[in-house]
């Protein structure tokens, strides 16, 4: 078994893609690519698949991530330029490298926000840290475990946040040598 980190982007019309939704777009991308996954036992299989926070509908992102389990390994960049090509319009995927096995995707907790500033307000505190500042944009670092995004929405509007960048942070991650990948035909090619 081989755990994959996949990193990606949904700007434009994606952004309006439900999270619910988005975990079936690439369940169906996956398959559609011919992937060696890996699936959950017993009577109803799953894919076996992991994805970071979830991401408020409206909210272009530019660093989100996904893991999936595979039976075999692949080529990384063979397999995101494959992708890349039955995404919808608005997603593409940015990274992909194996990690251990062990890793967990809940580690994943942090994120920045830029949001642009509006001249009524003039306190932007709240639970988060301002990283920076500066005469148009606001960058929020937000701890997301428990976080509520409506406090977010209430003090800055929905129409004003820009985008969220996931902070990941990654301590096991090893680019593996092609050499030693034994590839399916269909992602080899």
């Amino acid at each position: 078994m081989y755990k994959l980190r996949i990193t990606y982007t949904k700007e434009q019309n994606a952004k309006f893609i439900p999270f619910n939704y988005l975990t079936k777009v690439f369940e169906r991308t996956l398959r559609r690519v011919g992937v060696p996954l890996s699936f959950s036992e017993g009577y109803n299989k799953h894919i076996r698949i992991s994805f970071g926070p979830a991401v408020p509908l409206g909210i272009s992102c530019k660093n989100e991530v996904f893991d999936i389990i595979l039976q075999e390994k692949i080529i990384p960049e063979i397999f995101k330029e494959k992708m890349n090509m039955f995404l919808p319009s608005g997603m593409e995927l940015k990274e992909c490298r194996y990690i251990d096995i062990s890793d967990k995707i809940s580690s994943i907790n942090k994120a920045l926000y830029t949001i642009k500033k509006i001249d009524v307000l003039s306190d932007y505190a709240g639970p988060w840290e301002i990283v920076n500042e500066d005469t148009q944009t606001l960058i929020l670092k937000i701890n997301l475990l428990g976080f509520k995004h409506k406090i977010l929405f209430d003090k800055f509007g929905m129409e004003n946040i820009i985008e969220r960048n996931l902070i990941v942070f990654q301590n096991t991650i090893s680019l593996l040598n092609p050499d030693n990948y034994k590839s399916r035909q269909d992602i080899k090619n």
